[in-house]
């Protein structure tokens, strides 16, 4: 069981492609298209561990974020060296985007969290143990910290990792392992507020989750119904390994087990 991608809507598709593969590297995977629907996406992919996808339609409309609502909040991807870091820092200064916080000059390893193309929060961040590009942890606000962390133990068997909390400013978060590779990060603080998630607009969309047999899939499927939770597909009479559902404080899940299975 791991986390299979974070899926971001823009209405610049191939502008974010490029932004990704400038900036770090990323290489198109393959790609999903629903001539149709006129829904496209790209699969990005890093050095290894999740992928990013990115998504556009015709009724995706780029409307302000707020910092301050429940939801996915950002994506944290490693780079392989301070040097490249801080080199992502310039371009990100060059290019005017707003930064809550950097790393100071020559600190070793570091991190900055910073609004980039469309408004999109990513985290960038160095650490010597891990020399490679890939995602590190996709963040989720939430109002129900607790809560939060219950689902993801229940229902994925995500185990706490580690813990970072500032006291001062009553800023409280969970690092969550969910089996192997890209960690989930639960965040919350007082001025979160609990807002109605708009499916038709830009930014982080979804998490995805890989399961390791059909019937955990299945019994997941089963618990989502029995929550009442919305579902945007499932499979129906045994075809198809992938469910989308509106779940916990209305974040967007897809569930899926691997082709074979």
């Amino acid at each position: 069981m791991y986390i299979a991608n974070a899926g971001l809507f823009v209405k610049d598709l191939e502008g974010a492609r490029k932004f990704f593969e400038d900036y770090f590297g990323a290489k198109v995977a393959f790609e999903y298209n629903e001539e149709e629907n006129r829904y496209y996406s790209c699969i990005m992919e890093f050095d290894e561990g999740a992928k990013l996808e990115l998504m556009t339609k015709p009724e995706i409309a780029d409307v302000p974020k707020d910092p301050n609502r429940t939801g996915f909040a950002h994506v944290a991807i490693r780079v392989p060296s301070r040097e490249k870091l801080d080199g992502i820092i310039r371009r990100f200064h060059e290019n005017g985007y707003h930064f809550f916080y950097e790393p100071a000059p020559g600190d070793g390893s570091g991190e900055c969290r910073v609004v980039t193309f469309e408004d999109i929060v990513l985290e960038v961040n160095y650490d010597a143990k891990y020399p490679k590009t890939l995602i590190a942890n996709v963040g989720m606000f939430v109002k129900d910290l607790e809560g939060a962390r219950r689902f993801f133990e229940d229902y994925f068997g995500a185990e706490l990792y580690a813990e970072y909390n500032e006291e001062e400013n009553k800023y409280y978060s969970y690092i969550m392992k969910v089996g192997d590779g890209a960690k989930l990060e639960l965040m919350t603080k007082p001025q979160i507020v609990d807002q109605p998630k708009d499916p038709n607009r830009t930014g982080i969309a979804h998490m995805a989750i890989r399961v390791d047999s059909r019937e955990t899939l299945n019994e997941v499927i089963a618990r989502f119904h029995e929550n009442g939770w919305h579902f945007f597909y499932e499979p129906v009479d045994g075809k198809g390994r992938e469910c989308r559902v509106v779940t916990f404080e209305d974040n967007v899940l897809e569930v899926s087990v691997a082709s074979g299975l």
